[in-house]
């Protein structure tokens, strides 16, 4: 389930090969819905395969960013939480 999910999110990403976003979702928009339909369908087979209640991982993963990705520390940054605010690597 999990190589099936991949190459689908393989195939999304395709849409958006060599373009802009913007670009990608104009010339794309229906293979880009179709290709994210499988993404979450394959999705969503495999949390029922491994027996596990998508709304409680999703809601356990935004409570693990929140902790880790401090809104007043982190908003408007693209640094990730093993880098410190000035971009140096923390042990």
């Amino acid at each position: 389930m999990a190589i099936s999910l991949s190459i689908e999110s393989s195939e999304l990403l395709e849409n958006f090969q060599w373009k802009s976003t913007d670009d990608a979702v104009a010339k794309n928009s229906d293979k880009i819905k179709a290709e994210l339909a499988d993404v979450l369908i394959y999705a969503i087979l495999m949390a029922e395969d491994l027996g596990v209640s998508i709304e409680d991982i999703i809601l356990r993963k935004l409570e693990i960013n929140q902790l880790k990705y401090p809104v007043d520390k982190y908003k408007g940054t693209a640094t990730k939480s093993t880098e410190d605010i000035d971009g140096e690597s923390q042990s």
